[in-house]
């Protein structure tokens, strides 16, 4: 890809990326940031050959994202071909561009666990209004998303259309962690806010380890 063209590829991510959510999701897309690669990034994708990759990436975590947002159903998003299909795309991105070996089958694990339960979870008000002021961009979410299922973690998001609220459920499928058996929930108003809540509480809020969370008593609550 020549730099003008690399320029111009640049600047069709940004302006679609502008757009991202703006006229279906506008509460979506006010909680993350666009997705558009720096000027730094870009031309060191440019320089590395992955350029097109990179432009990949970006227009795959917008879509996904947008599939997550407007699921109305009770069903898990993750399993539907369409959704499963593109988000494997997205991960052999990422292993491109990180040099990293093919994704892997996110349930195949060593020892899987036999499910036990649910651990209870709930945001403080510091953690909500710190969840609220993160905008990661889509990629930044996918990137977690790639890294926990390739560490034995498994995803489910449904929609209960009583209650009008999103549920994403991460559940670790691997026996040799303590965790194993557990799960986590996470509730919002849509689906990539669901989301974007999961990866807040395993990534910022746990730093990657559940283990605080065994015995603790279970608290009553909605959002969180």
């Amino acid at each position: 890809m020549t730099g003008a063209n690399a320029f111009l590829a640049r600047e069709e991510i940004l302006s679609r990326s502008s757009a991202f959510f703006d006229e279906l999701f506008p509460k979506s897309a006010a909680c993350f940031d666009v997705s558009a690669l720096s000027g730094a990034e870009w031309t060191r994708a440019v320089d590395d050959g992955l350029a097109q990759v990179r432009w990949n990436m970006a227009i795959w975590s917008d879509d996904l994202l947008r599939l997550c947002a407007s699921f109305r159903q009770d069903t898990n998003l993750f399993v539907g071909y369409k959704f499963s299909s593109k988000l494997y795309l997205l991960r052999e991105g990422i292993a491109m561009a990180t040099r990293k070996t093919k994704p892997k089958d996110p349930i195949k694990v060593e020892a899987k666990a036999e499910w036990i339960g649910f651990l209870d979870f709930r945001l403080t008000d510091d953690h909500l209004a710190a969840l609220d002021a993160w905008k990661p961009k889509p990629q930044e979410i996918w990137d977690e998303v790639d890294a926990m299922l390739s560490t034995g973690y498994r995803f489910t998001l449904s929609y209960n259309k009583v209650n009008k609220l999103a549920s994403v459920t991460v559940i670790d499928d691997d026996a040799t962690r303590k965790t194993g058996g557990y799960a986590l929930s996470s509730g919002d108003v849509d689906g990539a806010l669901a989301l974007k809540m999961a990866v807040y509480k395993h990534v910022h809020a746990l730093d990657r380890t559940w283990e605080v969370l065994l015995n603790q008593p279970t608290r009553r609550g909605q959002r969180g």
